[in-house]
């Protein structure tokens, strides 16, 4: 006999023995778990096999039993959708990864409520109907434009059923006023939910504004100046001073260190006028008391004069 089950021949098991030409034998056929028989053959016909037994008249060199895996059913359900596979104990069968564009695969679950941990295979020796629910990430993309600043800490998709405060983003030199949902920054946004076509987010900044302050030194007084960041500027008039010459601003109370109008400005910043003494003024000081003084010492020699002529007469 061939077979993977075991037979009973006449109640007793078949130990390979011969029978007779036409004799009648009834045969017992226990199944393995999880298996079903398929065909009964002894030799010479096929027999109807009846709740496990079969009576067998014509009997043939040998009873070949037949056994296949019994199959059972893998509901996947999506959703609304649902599709069935088949597998038995014998093999090993991989659950299908789900795609769809708008959201992300998780996995299948045994559970409706996604308890648990997925379930990407089912192993050999395992039977049993079974039924799995498919669990997705829904979410949308954000996209930044950030002319030239850097994100906060925003994340790149929203989840479905996610609330999201957004973060300031950032650039040197300037504030952030907020995230805008046009380029023409007409819509402002805050928070984020899951929105099926996404989002595109506009950073909008304001410059910062620097003041330049101006020491004259006891010259005469310069008002402070403001520009925008990262701009240069154009010195005022010199500051004047009497008895000196202008010599510089500079970025030192001590007038050590140059400013050169050229710098682009980051900070607030004060200059310190330098001067140095006027040497011209300084003489035209000098010939301004010597000539004071010619009328004096006329009148003392004329009088000199006179007192010597006195003398003489006398």
């Amino acid at each position: 006999m061939v077979g993977n089950g075991s037979v009973l021949v006449n109640g007793a098991e078949y130990n390979g023995e011969a029978f007779n030409w036409n004799e009648e034998i009834e045969f017992t056929l226990s199944t393995p778990e999880h298996y079903r028989l398929v065909s009964l053959y002894n030799g010479v016909e096929e027999i109807t096999v009846t709740d496990g037994k079969a009576m067998i008249t014509n009997m043939g060199k040998e009873i070949v039993v037949s056994f296949e895996a019994i199959k059972y059913q893998i509901v996947l359900r999506n959703g609304e959708e649902s599709n069935t596979l088949y597998y038995d104990v014998e093999k090993t069968i991989t659950l299908p990864v789900l795609e769809d564009a708008n959201k992300t695969f998780l996995g299948w679950y045994a559970s409706a409520t996604f308890e648990g941990d997925p379930v990407q295979s089912i192993a050999v020796g395992s039977f049993g109907d079974k039924e799995f629910y498919a669990k997705w990430l829904i979410s949308c993309a954000v996209e930044y434009v950030l002319d030239g600043g850097v994100n906060g800490d925003n994340p790149e998709v929203v989840v479905e059923g996610e609330e999201i405060t957004l973060e300031p983003a950032s650039k040197e030199g300037f504030t952030f006023v907020g995230w805008f949902t046009d380029a023409q920054f007409t819509t402002t946004i805050e928070k984020l939910v899951y929105a099926q076509e996404g989002y595109t987010l506009y950073a909008k900044y304001e410059v910062n504004m620097i003041t330049v302050t101006f020491v004259a030194n006891g010259g005469s007084k310069i008002e402070p100046l403001t520009v925008a960041y990262g701009s240069t500027i154009t010195l005022p008039d010199d500051p004047v001073k009497e008895g000196y010459i202008f010599d510089g601003w500079y970025v030192d109370e001590e007038c050590t260190q140059l400013f050169s109008s050229f710098s682009a400005l980051t900070s607030d910043i004060t200059l310190y006028a330098n001067y140095t003494e006027d040497a011209t003024a300084n003489l035209n000081s000098c010939k301004g008391s010597l000539d004071s003084s010619i009328p004096a010492l006329i009148a003392i020699i004329g009088l000199a004069s006179i007192v010597i002529l006195k003398k003489r007469k006398g």
